[in-house]
């Protein structure tokens, strides 16, 4: 009788092939309950720091409303973190774990682009992708760097394992080197990403950061065993379509009306574009982003937007900004020592731009509706964010109390805005008010109220150009501790007291140069009407560089103020 022959069956794979599976999904779905926590806290949620509370507990809650990385960060990886190490061993069974850190940061890809979305119409209501750019530059560097330590454990575990070619299983193995060639595009964009080599050549960091995102997101695919095509290729491919339906169904051409810039005075400029490129109506200080390129060229979509805060009302005739126009020349250089810097992005009135889209500010709506004790501190190209803000809460009836500060370098600045307030009719001579009133701070003596003594002189502009980031108003010189007399400004123009300089709005408008300067001091008005009414009706926004910032939220917490911001150097 003849024998059957005997067949052997080898395992493909080993034991452990499949072990991390599970845990991809459990990473989406920790993502989608971050998501759905997030919109209920900015729906539910407060922001206002209670008078009864401490300050301690004031202050968490309001970074954690105000998605503060660390804060966020942290609850979102303990939740991804608790079930990373279980069931395999570290010693024996490693292989798994380095292979979970690769699935760990492509999980976790779908939740960031999600998160920058513009617009994104899940958290449209409560959140402005502005909200997200300190969660998303920090979110990003650590998906990088998950990433980039997969790689590199692997290699290190293949180069001290004598039974192990390191250049069978790293180059020859076509899985493992695509592998190879995404740790290294990642190590190339981690160094383009370093403080100083962004600030030396952004659009470098920017093109880099693109093309290395979508390699990410396509060749981990082909690189992964067992695969990620589904959901993660999938969701992250959808994700980054809407991306470019939004870059393109949204944008439209753009001419510049008119632009009033003098060069030899200052930096500071007032373009004027048309009122149809904008919906009939937009929330004061909302913000729009420009590309000099139309959508049909690549470097639409390989290099940054720039970013403007809209100076006008959505009642107004024109859109019009106040911006500063970044050049390494002081005031008083010629126009091509502006056009010559490579930072710099000016507006000229002969060319076609396209505007991308316009974004609602971070305020909270209750602020328009029930804020009526409102203090408005802004420095430099700040006041394209408080003028608005100005404007809205002065033709309110029930507005109690309105003071705006606004603190500048040189008279040559305020006399661009003065101008621009003629030119269109904006003089608020029909409601003169004792309770409202704009004062205006011209390098004037600084007292300091706080320690402020680490404040630096210039504005931190490391993601000045960020497509993510800075509105790009930059006021390379301008900080708190410039209102000092050893600053003050020398030019016979600049009145050296109080006065009210035009006919106009003499009655609302005061300038005031070589004065100190101290919060607690102008604001003692504004915080005697705080205690007088409902906590949600009194608010301080404040806009300009990081010092002015600091003082002013400070400001809030101590005295249980709501607090809103926006950074021209994020």
């Amino acid at each position: 009788m003849k024998e059957s022959p005997l067949i052997t069956l080898v395992k493909r794979h080993s034991e452990t092939h499949f072990a991390n599976i599970k845990y991809g999904y459990y990473v989406l779905i920790i993502s989608l309950v971050y998501l759905i926590g997030l919109a209920l806290l900015r729906a539910f949620g407060r922001r206002t720091p209670s008078r009864s509370s401490s300050a301690f507990k004031n202050k968490i809650i309001y970074r954690l409303y105000d998605i503060d990385p660390a804060i966020h960060l942290g609850i979102l990886f303990f939740a991804v973190l608790i079930p990373f190490y279980y069931h395999y061993s570290l010693t024996t069974q490693s292989t798994v774990y380095l292979k979970r850190l690769g699935r760990l940061s492509y999980a976790l890809i779908p939740l960031n682009l999600f998160l920058t979305l513009r617009p994104n119409w899940f958290l449209r209501k409560n959140c402005t992708y502005t909200d997200f750019i300190p969660f998303h530059k920090w979110f990003s560097r650590i998906i990088t760097v998950i990433g980039l330590l997969h790689g590199i454990f692997f290699i290190i575990k293949w180069a001290i394992d004598d039974n192990v070619s390191l250049k069978q299983k790293l180059i020859l193995k076509t899985f493992n080197f695509v592998g190879f060639i995404i740790s290294i595009l990642v190590l190339f964009l981690l160094i383009c990403s370093i403080g100083p080599m962004r600030r030396y050549n952004y659009r470098l960091f920017y093109i880099v950061h693109n093309l290395v995102n979508v390699a990410f997101i396509l060749l981990t695919p082909i690189h992964s065993r067992p695969g990620v095509k589904f959901p993660f290729l999938l969701l992250n491919c959808t994700l980054l379509f809407i991306h470019i339906i939004n870059r393109i169904v949204f944008a439209k051409s753009l001419m510049i009306l008119n632009k009033n810039a003098n060069y030899s005075k200052t930096n500071l400029v007032h373009v004027r574009l048309p009122r149809a490129i904008l919906p009939d109506y937009f929330e004061p200080g909302s913000h729009i982003r420009i590309s000099p390129y139309r959508r049909i060229n690549p470097l639409y979509w390989l290099l940054p937007s720039h970013p403007y805060t809209i100076a006008s009302l959505a009642e107004d005739n024109s859109i019009d900004l106040i911006i500063k126009e970044t050049s390494t020349a002081e005031p008083g250089s010629q126009i091509e020592s502006l056009r010559s810097n490579p930072k710099s992005f000016h507006l000229d009135q002969e060319k076609t731009y396209t505007l991308i889209n316009s974004y609602p500010p971070s305020v909270p709506e209750e602020c328009y509706s029930q804020g009526t004790n409102i203090a408005i501190i802004c420095g430099g190209s700040g006041i394209s964010f408080a003028l608005p803000l100005f404007r809205h809460f002065f033709n309110k009836e029930n507005v109690k109390y309105l003071k705006m500060i606004w603190l500048i370098k040189n008279y040559s600045e305020y006399e661009l805005v003065l101008d621009y307030l003629k030119t269109n009719g904006l003089t608020f001579e029909k409601k003169p008010s004792n309770n409202k009133r704009i004062s205006v701070f011209i390098s004037g003596e600084y007292t300091a109220e706080t320690r402020l003594d680490e404040i630096t002189t210039n504005i931190d502009d490391e993601n000045s150009e960020y497509e993510m980031g800075s509105f790009n108003n930059e006021d390379e010189d301008l900080s708190i501790s410039n209102f000092n007399s050893e600053n003050a400004d020398s030019n016979d123009k600049t009145p050296e007291t109080s006065h009210s300089p035009t006919k106009e709005n003499g009655s609302l408008i005061e300038v005031k140069s070589k004065h100190s300067f101290t919060l607690s001091n102008e604001l003692k008005s504004f915080n005697n009407e705080s205690a007088q009414v409902n906590q949600n009706e009194t608010w301080l926004f404040s806009c300009g560089p990081p010092s002015l910032l600091q003082l002013s939220k400070k400001y809030c917490n101590d005295e249980r103020i709501n607090f809103v911001c926006e950074t021209y150097g994020l």
